[in-house]
């Protein structure tokens, strides 16, 4: 949080293009999840085990090449409620 905070103020310096990256799919997950839960239950998804990921969408937010996996079961979540 603290660091997020630095990145928004004023006289911040820009994230580094691997925590920019990160960030952006963060937001995109977000974006899919938020039609399908609530806040709470946006932030319960990336910490409890995927089924399909087979480990926890936080965990995979360390490699960019995990991105895909991880927009694919939000999108998925998303179309289960459509």
């Amino acid at each position: 949080v603290r660091q997020l905070q630095r990145w928004l103020a004023d006289d911040a310096v820009e994230p580094a293009a691997d925590d920019a990256a990160r960030i952006r799919m963060v937001g995109q997950v977000v974006n899919q999840l938020r039609h399908t839960f609530t806040g709470p239950g946006v932030i319960a998804w990336f910490y409890r085990r995927h089924p399909v990921l087979g480990e926890r969408p936080v965990d995979l937010l360390d490699d960019p090449l995990r991105y895909p996996e991880v927009l694919s079961a939000a999108t998925a979540a998303r179309a289960m409620t459509a």
